[in-house]
């Protein structure tokens, strides 16, 4: 409403005034949307045309909500140090995607998931799938997995990584035909592999597009990443590669764990457009699932959420130092597997898929170990591209450094 008096009617002089000014300048306003929308040409600039475009001609929207995700904001960065169960926390969300079972826009709307998978065995998810509820015809209508192959035919394929940004654009058609809205990639940086992680304009190049997708066709797209090898800095900061992982992403959540206590937290430390950055206390549990060869396993699955107080910073402040025993049994355990992959990897460069079917096999090591002892490795242990496989999305090979 309105206020009547000499210094409301001072104020609507003065915004006739301006609004007189204004057309003065710039001419009289348009009309009507499409008088708006047309404005004032281009100019060619090299291939491409620049100029300025009012903000009003763009659409707001309050951004609906997934879960505890925001849908339609941008990309989003889940990362965290090994075993903190950052893959895990991902396959709960899709299993509710794929059920219709998300809280938020989603509830009652099955939608269809793509994992994009580098050291994860399809397998592996299938039967986290399994043990969070989703039965296999849910799973053959509505989850997938990347692949490629030398022919058309699927039965020749096998799982693979793609590579971003060059993929984008055919990820995006290809999941919009077959309803895909949740897409996870684990991990991140093995889909990165023409990118300096460290350089902010490679990493800066790899997300921008990401977040267009997310904004335009209402999607999630979550990235998979590690945190630095010491796990040293703030929730940000603790992040692996560049700060642009973080600056670029629209969300990011941190994950951590206190190996002591068993406390697991992941924490939204970043979130456009909200000023709390919420925080979950997550739980695991066991539950045993029928393989397709018969036999049963028990696969580890989050159990349940819960609001906290204790935040990620928190956590890693008041995480409580490790017994002098299970320390050094950790130790060791790094140092058998680092000194199985030195002399696996003394044959020849391999893909991790190989590598963790083999450990497993021969040794028992999880494939968490691995990549821990990999980690651990002083730079001993790196991975680069297959030269050899000149497929998109070419899985990387383990090798051992000179």
């Amino acid at each position: 409403m309105i206020s009547a008096g000499t210094a409301s009617d001072r104020r609507a002089d003065m915004t006739i005034e301006n609004l007189n000014r204004m057309v003065k300048l710039y001419g009289k306003p348009a009309q009507t949307d499409e008088e708006t929308l047309e404005g004032r040409p281009l100019t060619r600039y090299g291939d491409e045309y620049r100029g300025l475009r009012s903000i009003a001609d763009f659409s707001s929207k309050k951004h609906p909500y997934v879960d505890y995700l925001p849908l339609g904001m941008g990309f989003i960065l889940f990362s965290g140090p090994n075993d903190c169960g950052k893959s895990s926390v991902a396959q709960k969300l899709a299993s509710e995607v794929l059920l219709g079972t998300t809280s938020g826009i989603w509830n009652g709307e099955p939608h269809g998931v793509l994992f994009i998978l580098s050291e994860e065995d399809p397998g592996i998810v299938k039967n986290a799938m399994k043990a969070l509820g989703v039965s296999d015809f849910v799973m053959q209508q509505l989850l997938f997995t990347y692949v490629s192959s030398e022919s058309e035919r699927q039965e020749d394929s096998d799982y693979d990584t793609v590579q971003l940004p060059d993929d984008t654009e055919w990820l995006r058609e290809t999941c919009a035909d077959h309803d895909i809205r949740l897409v996870v990639f684990d991990a991140l940086a093995d889909c990165m592999e023409s990118a300096k992680l460290s350089d902010r304009g490679d990493v800066s190049r790899v997300i921008k597009p990401l977040n267009k997708w997310a904004q335009e066709d209402d999607v999630l797209l979550i990235g998979i990443h590690h945190n630095n090898k010491g796990n040293e800095g703030n929730a940000k900061a603790a992040v692996s590669g560049s700060t642009a992982f973080t600056d670029k992403a629209r969300v990011v959540v941190s994950f951590d764990v206190d190996e002591e206590s068993e406390r697991r937290v992941m924490q939204l430390v970043k979130c456009k457009g909200r000023s709390d950055n919420p925080a979950y206390e997550y739980q695991f549990c066991s539950r045993m699932v029928q393989t397709d060869d018969g036999k049963s396993e028990s696969v580890g699955i989050i159990q349940k959420f819960n609001n906290t107080d204790l935040t990620i910073d928190q956590l890693r402040r008041n995480r409580g130092q490790p017994t002098s025993q299970a320390s050094e049994d950790r130790r060791r355990t790094t140092e058998e597997v680092l000194d199985w992959l030195t002399d696996y990897l003394a044959e020849g460069p391999a893909p991790f898929s190989e590598i963790r079917k083999a450990a497993q096999q021969q040794e028992g090591f999880s494939q968490s170990q691995l990549r821990n002892a990999k980690d651990r490795s002083d730079g001993r242990i790196a991975t680069r591209k297959d030269e050899d496989n000149h497929q998109r999305g070419a899985a990387s090979l383990w090798y051992l450094a000179d």
